[in-house]
């Protein structure tokens, strides 16, 4: 059933970074599968407590949050930039998801635009601080 669910996803990875990314899936245990949620929504629930105080994303906890963001991304890309690809193309044709159970929950973890905005402008500070 799982596979069904997650069908429309493939089309958006190559083969091989698919075939990756669903072999890692598969050896993840579900406590490893919660946990991963649950890291990315509390460092989401962090990015929103930075701007509901305005902390400015050139500052230290804006760079470490960004540390922390690459860190989960890379996690679920393992590094891959074929699944790093597939993922933001995904996330790009957003408009044409269904409406199932793997759409809410994408959706569910999609970071709000002013939190996106927020570690753009972060990433650009890194970058200029090096």
């Amino acid at each position: 059933q799982m596979q069904e669910t997650t069908n429309w996803t493939d089309k958006y990875y190559s083969p091989k970074a698919f075939e990756t990314l669903r072999l890692h899936r598969a050896a993840m245990t579900p406590e490893q599968k919660a946990d991963a949620g649950a890291r990315w929504r509390a460092l989401l629930a962090d990015v929103q407590s930075v701007l509901d105080r305005e902390v400015p994303p050139d500052s230290a906890e804006g760079r470490a949050l960004v540390a922390r963001w690459i860190r989960l991304g890379e996690e679920f890309t393992l590094g891959n930039p074929e699944i790093l690809e597939g993922y933001r193309r995904m996330h790009d044709d957003e408009s044409h998801w269904p409406n199932d159970e793997t759409a809410a929950m994408l959706r569910a973890i999609r970071p709000k635009p002013e939190q996106q905005s927020f570690f753009d402008q972060a990433v650009q500070a890194c970058l200029r601080h090096g």
